[in-house]
């Protein structure tokens, strides 16, 4: 799951949460009132606001794991079993594993030219940057979505002139 609207009805589960941001903890604070939550992140810092932070540590139902990557899932019965690397193997055996990761846009393949055309916020030809990528904090679907329509136009359009 990467939303937890249908989890909130849970109760005495096992949740993974992979993530250390706001949304990773957020979703381990609502999940925690009737569930046991692990969050298992790879890094030893968090992103989250400190307020969330300090409030999951004091929640005995929640249990956080750093310096550590999932690696593998895989379904075992009618759990999921995560095989975690760390300096020491981890595994966890779960009900439900929740992705809280990635709200940062990873541009990290893109050349140096497209990188910069990227931070500027340019659109280079046959190639456009839209949704959260681009919006940053106004991470809506709403917004994506019309990014999305907007350039399914424009490749329309050039196709329509290229081939008119």
């Amino acid at each position: 799951f990467y939303e937890i609207k249908s989890l909130k009805s849970l109760k005495d589960k096992e949740i993974c949460i992979i993530g250390g941001g706001d949304a990773a903890f957020d979703y381990a604070m609502s999940l925690s009132l009737h569930n046991a939550v692990t969050i298992i992140h790879r890094k030893s810092n968090f992103t989250c606001l400190p307020i969330l932070f300090e409030r999951a540590k004091k929640q005995p139902t929640i249990r956080i794991i750093r310096d550590c990557e999932v690696e593998k899932m895989k379904k075992e019965g009618e759990n999921i079993l995560l095989i975690c690397s760390s300096d020491r193997d981890i595994k966890i055996t779960t009900d439900y594993v929740v992705g809280a990761i990635g709200r940062g846009p990873r541009v990290g393949f893109l050349s140096e030219p497209l990188r910069r055309a990227y931070q500027e916020k340019k659109n280079v030809q046959n190639l456009y940057f839209i949704g959260d990528v681009i919006r940053g904090f106004y991470r809506q679907v709403g917004i994506a979505v019309g990014d999305g329509l907007y350039v399914a136009m424009e490749v329309y359009k050039s196709y329509e002139q290229d081939s008119g």
